[in-house]
């Protein structure tokens, strides 16, 4: 099977499904729905949209029914590709078939009201004939396939959240490739190459390579320790045994290898990408190399990867943590595409921002005085040149790196005794858990940290020293000396790695880290596979399912396109419509520590209380996390609580709501407001407590109440929508009543009950009828029931 063609079409084809309105709006002529259902258009429409072009035969876009919401923007539901002749007749399209946006199917990851469900969307296809040899033909499957997915016809829909709108609209086609042109480049030129020419991760990726990984055990206190194991970011815990251990193994890999980091959420994903940058950083610095390794971190949309670069915020409780550049103070540049961001964000450095303030004369001056004034204020020796600056901070380095490979010879060789000596020495004098397991912390936390501070230092005098000798903004090894990590979007990767011939840098990157992996698609991924030397992907299963604009049906035509084996299953790993980034790494990673998932798997939990990882423990992971964080002492709410709430269901087009429950909740946010902000000390109720629902009516419902008690700013969001968010107290409204239905439909998929439940760092309060969840069974409801107190 062509994968290449395959990831291609699939991106095209998400950007075409994914259409909004407003994108085409602007060259939208109007036109009624009688038009459309006879096919001969007004001459008026014809001349407007030919305008004076020669071809007798237009592309065009038919929308029959638009919608206006609150905000007055339209939304166009329904989306019949067709071909207009000069002669103002309508004909079916030869290679398309009408669609409906899945943005307002439930269920929505938008929060945007839904007209009807993804689920009769996908059916109305099966089994269907999908050849139309006349236009009437055409619009009885239009229209038909409209009202399977709505319930209603065209022409009387009616919908609580939308006025109809009088008009329709047909607009001429453009193939736009949005914000995934760079990556259909990519493949473009993968296309172009013989297997022997393919990146190897690539390669590996597209011949559906599944080799048997090496198992591993699952230490209690994996010591070990990679001899490139060099450096630990400040502001960070010491490393945890499972980080530890998928440390090791990330290290092992060489060239073309891929490993796959499978963590909760809370298990300290975030900080193995910190430490990995600062051991690289080290080891780039202890061996004078001629730049640092090219460290790129990504994932699938702007939001996480803002994410990413925040988590690499200077700490400033030193002088030698601090950075000695003038006005720098990250240690991640972020590249991508800064329209529309917010160029303050804390924690975030925007690289046009830091061409403005690094190219400044002046602050280069100042930088180069400061550096030695700091160099010689922390060494306490009178260095009057950055060469002299730089060797007495590689000196050091080196003395601190030869500390560390000592003390890991004792914690791993030497007996308890010497162990025992090596902890007083650093003022380590009283002992209440294993002694190495101390020891191997204190490593972390003194020695690594200063290796990683050091190896900073270094590459800033590096980077000063070389200002002189090429261009420093030009290409991204020199950007590396100041940084050590770059984090990009996915889709603005390639941009950065591509050479000024536009010709691009394959296998540029040492190493490239996905966060999030198991929310970006196989086809996004294969985009930038070919950048990296390299893979680390970071995410979990368990958690929120890639966006997906391709329905199963058509990316089943898209399949058999490219030449698909049925006999394959269809639950493979690279489909459009099924599989992630984060399967298709598993399959590839070399090593693999929990029985059921390729890859390393974090374990210990820092973010919750126990009370909430034992329900996600039990409900998904099967007994494997462990528990980092104390319940609270004397704590005012359950850790996990259920309160019983009787009220009215209200039935809306593709959901429920429930007033009475979102009264109870506001209500409940009131009355406890003293409490939790005398617990936590914090004024800002919106720091202190989240809502998560299962239905866009009921999160709609819950924000108008609290608008009306004055409660601002109150995260409020669906399931689908919580994922990657977190919250000291997280509020559950259930919604259902019994006896209205056959089933929950947090019963149906496990892993919506475990990103509710995951969002909690100390409490999760159920708001439902008590009776309607029954201890009794192992659905998800069952599990929730018996883990939460009345």
């Amino acid at each position: 099977m062509n994968y290449t063609s395959y990831f291609r079409t699939s991106l095209i084809d998400a950007e075409r499904y994914g259409t909004r309105y407003q994108d085409i709006s602007h060259g939208a002529v109007q036109l009624s729905i009688e038009d459309i259902r006879c096919g001969i258009l007004p001459s008026g429409v014809v001349q407007r949209l030919f305008d004076g072009r020669e071809e007798k035969e237009l592309e065009v876009l038919i929308n029959p029914l638009l919608l206006c919401n609150d905000a007055e923007v339209y939304i166009a539901p329904l989306w019949i590709p067709a071909i207009l002749h000069s002669s103002g007749y309508l004909s079916p399209h030869e290679r398309d078939i009408p669609w409906m946006t899945t943005y307002y199917l439930a269920p929505s990851r938008t929060g945007d009201p839904s007209i009807g469900y993804v689920e009769d969307y996908e059916e109305f296809y099966q089994g269907r004939k999908l050849t139309f040899p006349t236009w009437d033909d055409y619009w009885t499957f239009a229209s038909s396939l409209f009202k399977c997915v709505s319930g209603q016809s065209l022409e009387t829909f009616q919908h609580e959240d939308f006025e109809t709108v009088e008009h329709s609209s047909i607009s001429i086609r453009k193939e736009g490739l949005g914000n995934k042109g760079d990556l259909i480049s990519v493949l473009d030129d993968m296309s172009r190459k013989g297997e022997g020419e393919l990146p190897e991760i690539y390669r590996r990726m597209i011949t559906y390579q599944d080799d048997s990984p090496i198992s591993l055990p699952s230490d209690d206190l994996f010591l070990a320790s990679h001899p490139r194991h060099l450096g630990h970011f400040p502001g960070n815990d010491a490393l945890s045994t499972s980080q530890r251990q998928a440390l090791y193994y990330i290290f092992e890999e060489n060239e073309g290898g891929v490993l796959a980091i499978n963590g909760p959420p809370g298990t300290g994903k975030s900080m193995m990408m910190n430490c990995i940058a600062s051991s690289l950083y080290v080891e780039s610095a202890l061996l004078k190399q001629k730049h640092p390794q090219v460290l790129t971190a990504t994932a699938h949309d702007r939001f996480t990867s803002l994410d990413i670069a925040q988590d690499f915020e200077c700490a400033d409780s030193s002088l030698i943590e601090k950075r000695w550049i003038h006005s720098l103070d990250h240690y991640a540049l972020y590249l991508g595409n800064e329209e529309g961001e917010d160029s303050s964000l804390k924690g975030v450095n925007f690289l046009n921002h830091f061409k403005e303030t690094i190219s400044n004369p002046d602050i280069r001056a100042k930088s180069r005085e400061e550096f030695l004034q700091n160099t010689n204020a922390y060494f306490i020796h009178q260095c009057s040149t950055l060469n002299e600056a730089v060797e007495v901070i590689h000196n050091e380095l080196c003395h601190t790196v030869s500390e560390i490979k000592e003390a890991v010879d004792i914690l791993q060789q030497g007996n308890e005794e010497e162990v025992l000596r090596w902890l007083s020495s650093h003022n380590f004098d009283y002992i209440n858990e294993k002694v190495r397991s101390v020891m191997a912390k204190t490593i972390d936390l003194k020695l690594r940290k200063r290796a990683f501070c050091l190896s900073v230092k270094y590459w800033e005098a590096r980077w000063i020293m070389d200002q002189d000798e090429e261009d420093i903004l030009s290409f991204v090894p020199s950007l590396m000396k100041l940084f050590p990590i770059l984090v990009v979007p996915a889709f603005d990767l390639p941009k950065f790695f591509t050479k000024e011939n536009k010709e691009p840098s394959y296998e540029s990157i040492d190493l490239l880290m996905i966060d999030e992996s198991g929310q970006m698609l196989p086809e996004m991924a294969a985009g930038i596979v070919p950048f990296a030397k390299k893979i680390v992907a970071v995410g979990d299963i368990h958690q929120a399912t890639p966006i997906r604009n391709i329905t199963r049906t058509f990316d089943l035509a898209n399949l058999l396109n490219q030449g698909w084996n049925k006999e394959l299953t269809e639950d493979m790993d690279l489909l459009a419509s099924g599989g992630s980034a984060l399967r298709v790494f598993q399959r590839l990673s070399s090593f693999q520590v929990h029985p059921d998932v390729k890859g390393m798997f974090l374990t210990e939990h820092r973010r919750s209380v126990p009370e909430v990882i034992n329900f996600c423990d039990e409900l998904v992971y099967q007994d494997w996390l462990i528990p980092v964080r104390e319940s609270y002492q004397n704590y005012p709410f359950h850790h996990m609580g259920f309160i019983d709430v009787d009220g009215e269901v209200t039935k809306h087009h593709t959901g429920l709501s429930n007033t009475d429950e979102a009264q109870h909740i506001v209500e409940w946010i009131l009355e406890n407001q003293q409490e939790l902000q005398s617990f936590y000390g914090e004024e800002d109720l919106s720091v202190l407590v989240a809502i998560v629902t299962p239905f866009t009516e009921q999160m709609h419902e819950i924000k108008k109440i609290l608008k009306k008690k004055g409660l601002k700013n109150i995260t409020v969001g669906t399931i689908h929508m919580m994922q990657g968010s977190s919250s000291p107290v997280v509020l559950f409204s259930s919604v259902y009543r019994r006896g209205s239905f056959e089933e929950l439909n947090f019963d149906e998929d496990k892993t919506l009950l475990n990103v509710a439940v995951s969002r909690a760092k100390d409490s999760f309060i159920v708001f439902g009828e008590s009776d309607l969840f029954n201890e009794e069974g192992d659905k998800p409801s069952n599990v929730l029931k018996r883990h939460t107190t009345d």
